[in-house]
């Protein structure tokens, strides 16, 4: 039997929509470049599996940042899996991979510079890293190739192919890969990495979480492995480890890295869920029980980290003071009417912050569960976790939320992309003053 959609609760206050554009579909990984009064998104066009290879309004689209006009959309053949996920500006000129095996870079126009053939899909935003007075852009592939080069020319500064790689390789065969490309879907590099710096080098260091419960760590001055830690094989119980689009958190504690990661386990009696603290040789060095009520999501769900907080749907971690002296806040205030077990699930949080009634607050999209055909956001407090605002929108989303002046009102808004095809732009119904870096 099919279940009816979630309604609405009415203690959800509707979204005041500035502008809403039809830039076709977005995920998790899709991010906001933006110039002046231009933002730069990428698409995954009607279909999020080009599986027929025919697809329309994939691409990059340009749009006016005041009112959501199309200004232009580029690179975005029918023909041919042309989605695009993450995309950087730097100096005038784009930086985007997609899934028809290709890195590029245009103008700010759409006009091409360059094109390299990849390896496989590129899936995450493309880095900016600086190796000693030069920046590179480093871009990755999901059957495993990280590749940073020139931004000028997009000559190869280094190159790393992952232990498992299963890409092409200059020199072979492209059109036997290209079918091979069809049916294939993995994940190696395929989520954004944590960078920090790992050897002290100078130079920024990339952390990958595999959903083969690998992280590894990739120097970013040269491309080599600097440790890669199981953190799946060797716990010696049942409990199920979480990585999959989600990065642990990683912390530095007395020189030390240490990973901090969700696990669960499912019982008759009722699922247990716990974080597990672990360094880089597999150790655990800590767990921490989590509340059911709080926690449920866990294994199945995206969580956010956001500074050294992992945010989950209703609740959150907080290891500012070290893994010994951690803090677990329930988030409140969601919902009288949570009679559906998925409401406010699978959340992810933005970048920015914001002053809301006297407390520095998170700004979380809820997606709300595969019975629901809308998602909120929401308000929260992060001392204490207090949902101080919760307002709908007219679709289901997983896009990290952007928080900006973007139409130049002098009021807060965000950007939002939604299942339905459309960006969004929300007012926030404060200040412009109140958003805080």
């Amino acid at each position: 039997l099919i279940k009816p959609k979630e309604k609405i609760p009415s203690t959800i206050t509707p979204a005041k929509i500035n502008w809403k554009s039809p830039i076709g579909n977005v995920s998790y990984r899709t991010n906001i470049a933006q110039k002046g009064d231009l933002i730069f998104i990428g698409s995954n066009g009607i279909n999020y599996m080009d599986f027929n290879v025919l697809d329309k309004g994939n691409g990059v689209y340009a749009l006016n940042s005041k009112n959501g006009k199309i200004m232009r959309n580029f690179q975005s053949n029918v023909i041919g899996d042309m989605d695009v996920n993450g995309i950087l500006y730097y100096e005038n000129s784009l930086y985007f991979g997609n899934d028809n095996d290709e890195f590029l870079c245009t103008d700010i126009n759409g006009n091409l510079k360059y094109r390299i053939p990849t390896s496989g899909d590129v899936e995450f935003e493309p880095l900016l890293l600086k190796i000693g007075n030069k920046n590179v852009i480093v871009y990755g592939t999901e059957t495993g190739e990280l590749r940073a080069i020139n931004p000028k020319n997009g000559n190869t500064i280094w190159k790393h192919y992952d232990s498992d790689f299963e890409g092409w390789k200059k020199g072979q065969n492209r059109t036997l890969f290209k079918v091979k490309m069809h049916f294939y879907s993995d994940a190696f590099f395929f989520d954004k990495p944590i960078l920090m710096h790992v050897n002290n080098d100078g130079v920024l260091d990339m952390v990958f979480a595999f959903k083969s419960g690998f992280i590894k760590a990739i120097n970013g001055k040269n491309g080599t492995e600097l440790f890669s830690t199981n953190v799946k094989n060797n716990t010696n119980d049942d409990f199920y480890c979480r990585l999959w689009k989600s990065p642990p958190l990683v912390l530095k504690e007395e020189k030390n890295i240490v990973f901090v990661i969700p696990y669960s386990k499912y019982l008759k009696t009722g699922s247990i869920y716990e974080l597990r603290c672990f360094n880089i040789n597999g150790d655990v060095l800590k767990k921490i029980p989590l509340d059911k009520e709080s926690f449920y999501n866990v294994s199945n769900k995206r969580f956010t980290l956001r500074n050294k907080v992992i945010l989950f749907n209703r609740g959150m971690v907080d290891f500012s003071d070290g893994i010994h002296h951690y803090k677990i806040k329930k988030i409140t205030g969601l919902t009288s009417n949570l009679a559906n077990k998925y409401s406010f699930s699978n959340s992810i949080a933005s970048k920015q912050l914001l002053d809301y009634n006297g407390e520095l607050c998170m700004l979380l999209v809820y997606e709300n569960g595969e019975q629901s055909n809308w998602s909120s956001i929401a308000i929260i407090g992060l001392n204490t976790g207090r949902c101080q605002k919760l307002i709908n929108l007219p679709s289901t989303s997983e896009f990290e939320p952007v928080i900006g002046d973007f139409n130049k009102d002098k009021k807060a808004d965000v950007l939002i992309g939604c299942h339905n095809g459309f960006l969004y732009n929300i007012d926030l119904q404060m200040p412009s003053t109140a958003i805080k870096k």
